[in-house]
């Protein structure tokens, strides 16, 4: 049941960062026709909706100028009734996959990725860095 609840919350992040990475808006207005001033709430009221379902999560809306929302919703753990704050860090679960295949794609379609290149072009070189081992 907590994996449940985890996964929901994560895809719920997923979904609404997913969806708000890459959009181009106008007059202050989401895809989806909500006003920036407006989503607070609507997330809000989503979350209310489903405090039964959801375990915890933390929200950031943002667009190139900057973030448009940010809260903190639920728990990190259940059972010691620990707060999400905005220093919680999530497990990355399946879900995380997504999210960077979606990125990665956004990245390429903007040019900023090429899929045929070495992985090294894009990773910092860290042979100097003892601590580091690559296999």
């Amino acid at each position: 049941m907590k994996n449940l609840l985890r996964t929901l919350s994560l895809l719920i992040l997923l979904l609404v960062s997913t969806s708000l990475i890459h959009v181009k808006t106008f007059a202050n207005t989401l895809p989806s026709g909500t006003s920036f001033e407006d989503i607070g709430e609507e997330i809000e009221d989503f979350v209310a909706a489903n405090d039964e379902e959801l375990a915890g999560m933390a929200v950031s809306v943002f667009n190139s100028d900057g973030v448009i929302y940010e809260n903190y919703f639920g728990y990190q753990d259940l059972e010691a009734e620990i707060l999400v704050e905005e220093d919680t860090v999530f497990e990355w679960g399946s879900v995380g996959k997504i999210m960077v295949w979606v990125a990665m794609m956004q990245l390429y379609e903007d040019g900023l990725v090429d899929f045929d290149a070495d992985i090294m072009t894009y990773l910092p070189d860290l042979s100097d860095n003892p601590s580091v081992r690559i296999h």
